[in-house]
């Protein structure tokens, strides 16, 4: 203190004045300094895409500074397909002399997911490390308890077994099935991958395929049931419903083992005409039937069908022969060999489905309520207000619903929620209010208002 105050007597007022242009300078050269780590730290660090790096959360800022080794461990324990934590990862820079410090500010690139020992690379502004977690393994997988049957695809929750004892439930949409999970009666041992590792899942599946599986899932929707008919090639059940604005409505869930079971369409050897349902029923000897309000109104088609009249206006396809080889409109409703239901886009040609496995179309003049599992919502904006008689979906080639109004018909949006709510891929409306009619065998569940150009309709096995 007293050096000080000497110095300051010697420079007196103009040395005050040098006293904090110096400290202004210090302060300067401070900040450059700071500028200038930041700017290294920037420059010289490896470029990553901002796909690959994720940031740490950041807490204090270093106090700059070098080490001769820097170390990353990961605490706690990792299992098989857990996340990558960067919180549990512990950075430390490690001096000459053995001292350390923690370093909380760095980015790391990596999987997301652990799978087996995966390896990172973590990036601070004292330079990059490796790090390496070694996580609990997957030792055996088991289905979930349950009921598992030959000829369905697997869908459950798989049991798995880690190293140290612990297990845990993956769900099947999560793997991967490289050679697909159809089951056969008996053991069956299916390959699988997840997160990047390959395992093999033991599951028992029992003889009796998707009817005894129906059977055993819908013991209550049998029971509530107005109709039912159930054999070894037919699960279906007719139920009466309402919608939560009191409009009441039949719903149909329908499951087969065997897809020519399922028709889409009179025969070609009516040759487009229009029949009652009553007569309909008779002729096919139907086990159920739907009436569809077909849009293509002519009565004729097949070999009198040309390019002036008939069907040759759009695309029609009955038992895998082109009856009329118009392109598609949009408008069509296909089913394949598989049991499959879709509506192609406008402008294929006839050849073109036939290359899908088409076996039969039909026309109508409704908007599609769900393709590929989309709910088409925008759709169904400007005809909100035309009355649904019935509408078909598709859960999966061989499951299907059929919901049919009672009484003055449903909204498309209704129509939409109740197939959706039963997780169909496909749906579309087949018959406006007027035109709905609904038979189980012979008899009238829902009269149609007059005779129909088509209907949808199961047959017994042959």
């Amino acid at each position: 203190m007293r050096q000080r105050k000497e110095w300051d007597s010697k420079l007196g007022t103009g040395g005050k004045g040098l006293k904090k242009a110096a400290v202004r300078g210090l302060a300067a050269a401070a900040v450059l300094l700071l500028a200038f780590t930041a700017y290294r730290f920037f420059k010289t660090r490896p470029r990553r895409g901002a796909d690959q790096v994720k940031e740490a959360a950041s807490f204090s800022v270093e106090e700059i500074g070098e080490f001769d080794e820097l170390k990353a461990v990961y605490t706690g324990q990792a299992y098989e397909g857990d996340r990558f934590d960067p919180k549990k990862v512990s950075v430390e820079g490690i001096s000459s002399g053995g001292s350390s410090q923690s370093i909380h500010q760095f980015d790391w690139e990596g999987a997301e997911t652990i799978g087996g020992k995966s390896t990172y690379t973590i990036f601070t502004s004292y330079g990059e490390t490796g790090l390496t977690v070694d996580p609990i393994l997957i030792q055996s997988c088991v289905a979930e308890d349950g009921n598992y049957y030959a000829g369905s695809e697997f869908s459950g929750t798989i049991r798995a077994s880690y190293a140290d004892g612990t297990v845990r439930g993956i769900r099947s949409s999560d793997v991967s099935f490289p050679n697909g999970s159809l089951l056969t009666a008996g053991v069956n041992q299916i390959p699988f991958d997840y997160q990047g590792c390959h395992h093999t899942l033991y599951v028992e599946a029992v003889a009796g395929g998707r009817i005894a599986e129906a059977k055993a899932k819908s013991q209550g929707e049998i029971q509530s049931s107005v109709y039912n008919s159930i054999t070894d090639t037919i699960f279906m059940t007719v139920s009466n419903m309402q919608t939560e604005g009191g409009s009441s409505y039949h719903l149909t869930h329908i499951v087969l083992s065997r897809p020519d079971q399922l028709h889409v369409g009179f025969p070609e050897e009516l040759n487009g005409s229009y029949l009652s349902m009553d007569a309909a029923a008779a002729r096919f000897g139907w086990l159920w039937g739907v009436g569809v309000d077909r849009a293509l109104e002519s009565q004729t088609y097949g070999a009198a069908a040309t390019a002036e009249g008939g069907l040759s206006a759009g695309c029609l396809i009955r038992g895998g022969r082109i009856l009329a080889a118009g392109n598609t409109t949009g408008d069509e409703i296909c089913l394949t060999a598989e049991g499959a239901l879709f509506s192609p886009p406008p402008g294929l040609t006839a050849q073109d489905l036939l290359g899908q496995k088409v076996t039969d179309t039909i026309s109508v003049n409704f908007p599609l309520l769900i393709q590929d599992g989309r709910t088409y919502t925008e759709t169904l904006r400007d005809a909100e207000n035309e009355s649904v008689g019935s509408a078909v979906g598709m859960v999966r080639p061989g499951e299907y619903y059929v919901v049919t109004a009672d009484g003055m018909g449903l909204t498309l949006t209704d129509a939409q929620e109740i197939l959706s709510a039963k997780n169909c891929a496909f749906a579309r409306p087949v018959a406006g209010g007027s035109m709905a009619g609904l038979y189980y065998r012979t008899t009238p569940i829902v009269e149609a208002a007059g005779a129909v150009g088509d209907a949808i309709y199961l047959t017994d096995a042959q």
